[in-house]
């Protein structure tokens, strides 16, 4: 689970981990969230304010891939973006 916020400008602020599973995929969730684009601000009102959200996260790994995490090198080395993906839950 990933927490941040949307400033008034739309955007991403204080993102961090709420609970997390691994470092590697912890770190891998916050880059993935720095990188969303500008969103619309939340309004209260009729003025511009500061949401704060909560995000969870799911990564789906090979499955054919029989070692744990703490069993292979660090995240940031093996990913290539091609057999791991992430998606957030509707």
């Amino acid at each position: 689970m990933v927490n941040f916020s949307i400033n008034k400008n739309g955007k991403i602020e204080k993102a961090r981990i709420a609970h997390g599973v691994h470092p590697d995929l912890d770190a891998e969730a916050l880059r993935v969230i720095g990188l969303m684009p500008i969103w619309k601000p939340g309004k209260q009102n009729g003025k511009t304010v500061d949401v704060i959200y909560t995000i969870p996260i799911q990564f789906v790994l090979d499955p054919s891939v029989k070692k744990s995490v703490s069993q292979v090198a660090p995240f940031s080395s093996w990913y290539t973006g091609h057999s791991t993906k992430m998606e957030l839950d509707k």
